[in-house]
């Protein structure tokens, strides 16, 4: 915009000035302000001399304006940066520090940010009779919104483990809880259940999440095709749908991993992403190292696959595997 600056002249005149000149302020053709200049006091008129004299200093001006505005949105953006780094490492303490030391099983479990925040979730808990609750989900959506959803399903999660109840009532409150507690497109995909050392048997239920995986020694399958509705979403809509339980019996050296979909669908774009066959070929081919070698094996090949291209979704794993022992 190059037209001229206008002034209100019955303003101008009631505060006694009578020879004034007028400069835009302009930063790439973006007005930022007005520089206004008078001779009244001197009893003067502005001259030519007066405007080029001034739109020099006007231009310096613009620029010295710009940049403290650009200064200042710097400052805003470290200041959150900074908060949002503070509410990863915040959220770090809501995972577990160490997977827990279970005879004749080894387990395993990692949850990687695509940024500082992540809408990912694993737990490990104990249960009062020796068993223990494993769980993996994934809520919608990425960054500070996802986190505190995702801190939300872990809390709706841990307050129905002590309940005297099926696993499919369970996940059943879990959902309705979310609803309620959310924006009503906010939902989440979680597996969970209860991993039974004496037996070495995994009994589960699925909430629209991948299928997990389930590797012996003649290949990989899936534990368990049965899913049910992502948790969060109306009951109205999905209360005719059920949460099935399934049961997973491992033997030495089996493996099982529970994983987001942030590991198969790794990619620099969605015709090539890093899909389930790789997956089952990396736990394939690492079955017998163990629990925690197969998850460090399935986060390098992601990451070989991917190059360096910046993550595109939160990775996260479980893995639980029948030791010898």
């Amino acid at each position: 915009d190059h037209s001229p600056v206008t002034l209100d002249r019955n303003a101008v005149q009631k505060i006694g000035i009578r020879s004034f000149v007028t400069v835009p302020l302009r930063v790439n053709n973006r007005m930022v302000g007005v520089l206004v200049a008078d001779r009244s006091a001197a009893g003067e008129r502005v001259t030519e001399h007066d405007s080029q004299l001034l739109g020099g200093f006007g231009a310096q001006a613009a620029i010295a304006l710009e940049n403290a505005r650009l200064y200042e949105e710097a400052l805003e953006k470290k200041r959150l940066e900074e908060e949002v780094n503070v509410a990863g490492r915040i959220q770090q303490y809501l995972l577990p520090s160490t997977p827990p030391e279970v005879h004749g099983m080894e387990l395993a479990g990692m949850s990687r940010p695509s940024r500082w925040v992540s809408g990912d979730y694993y737990d490990f808990v104990p249960n009062a009779d020796g068993r223990f609750w494993v769980a993996l989900g994934d809520v919608s959506g990425k960054g500070i919104q996802a986190g505190l959803t995702m801190a939300t399903l872990r809390a709706l999660l841990r307050a129905e483990l002590d309940q005297e109840q099926a696993l499919p009532q369970a996940m059943r409150r879990i959902s309705e809880g979310l609803f309620h507690s959310t924006a009503p497109e906010v939902f989440a995909t979680l597996c969970f259940g209860l991993l039974d050392p004496a037996d070495r048997s995994f009994t589960f239920v699925n909430a629209g999440h991948p299928a997990p995986l389930l590797a012996r020694a003649e290949g990989v399958c899936l534990a368990g095709e049965a899913v049910g509705p992502p948790v969060g979403m109306d009951p109205v809509l999905t209360g005719g749908i059920p949460y099935e339980p399934q049961r997973v019996e491992l033997s030495a050296g089996d493996v099982l991993v529970l994983y987001s979909d942030g590991i198969t669908e790794a990619g620099t774009s969605a015709d090539e992403m890093f899909e389930e066959e790789r997956l089952m070929a990396v736990v394939s081919e690492n079955r017998e190292r163990g629990a925690r070698a197969v998850q460090d094996a399935i986060c390098e090949a992601v990451d070989a696959f991917v190059g360096g291209a910046v993550g595109q979704d939160d990775l996260t794993l479980v893995v639980i595997g029948a030791t010898g022992d």
